[in-house]
């Protein structure tokens, strides 16, 4: 995991690129054990075209064992808020780019950051973060309710969202994204996932209701595309392991499946 505020900022002062270490990282030697490479978090000003062929699933641009995974705060859905908010970045360039993501890497799992109730945020601007949602069809999302920071320009600026205006949109926007969520799990039911196996599920009884071995341990894991996996196996660790897992339903937060050994 390469981790940062803003990790595709590297490079911009010495010459050097963020896609530039990705296929570095790739290519070493000394990291041929690492079967993922994943990052966070990014800045959509900062996320190149050519970053984005790094997803691509083949030719000289792609990154092979990058993660099929982007997370992209994104804030809001509103030219104007974003410009109050100081992002600097167009919502019609991250949708492009979102969708030339899609292209690329067709089974890629998006999510961002959202806030509402941002000072002087209006009921077009909220509908606007709605619409952002319809058309990218992320696959999760952390939204917030705008509270102000000390030291923040927008500290500066009349809180003039009304507290019940603020809950209201964000209990909207997280309901609207639930309906997004629920397709997007369903669309991989019967697909066969790879699963990283993090640890034991919090609730082992979720699938022996289901009439699966009692005897089984209810595992958890992780997809490229960043989804949790529950599934049931015996008589084995399989922490840390890779496994194949076919999925047999979803919800709208995880899924579920069989291992395929």
């Amino acid at each position: 995991m390469l981790l940062g505020q803003n990790v595709n900022s590297f490079g911009n002062t010495n010459g050097e690129s963020f896609p530039a270490l990705l296929h570095a990282i790739n290519a070493d030697p000394g990291c041929s054990a690492l079967k993922r490479i994943r990052f966070t978090s990014s800045h959509p000003l900062d996320f190149s075209d050519d970053l984005v062929s790094c997803f691509s699933k083949s030719g000289p641009c792609s990154v092979g064992r990058l993660a099929e995974h982007l997370h992209l705060p994104v804030q809001s859905g509103s030219n104007r808020i974003l410009q109050l908010m100081g992002r600097n970045h167009k919502i019609e360039d991250y949708i492009q780019k979102m969708k030339r993501l899609r292209d690329l890497s067709p089974d890629i799992g998006l999510s961002t950051d959202l806030i509402v109730g941002f000072p002087s945020e209006s009921d077009a601007d909220f509908n606007d973060t709605l619409s952002l949602l319809d058309q990218v069809q992320f696959d999760s999302i952390y939204a917030f309710a705008y509270s102000p920071r000390p030291g923040t320009k927008a500290a500066e600026m009349p809180d003039d969202v009304a507290p019940a205006i603020k809950n209201e949109r964000l209990n909207k926007v997280l309901k609207h994204q639930l309906g997004i969520a629920e397709k997007r799990y369903a669309s991989r039911v019967g697909k066969l996932m790879e699963v990283l196996v993090e640890g034991e599920a919090k609730n082992q009884g979720m699938n022996h209701s289901k009439g699966s071995d009692s005897k089984a341990i209810i595992w958890s894991g992780r997809t490229s595309c960043n989804r949790v996996v529950n599934f049931a196996a015996e008589g084995v660790d399989l922490r840390g392991k890779f496994v194949n897992v076919k999925i047999t339903n979803a919800t709208s937060l995880s899924l579920h499946g069989e291992i395929v050994k």
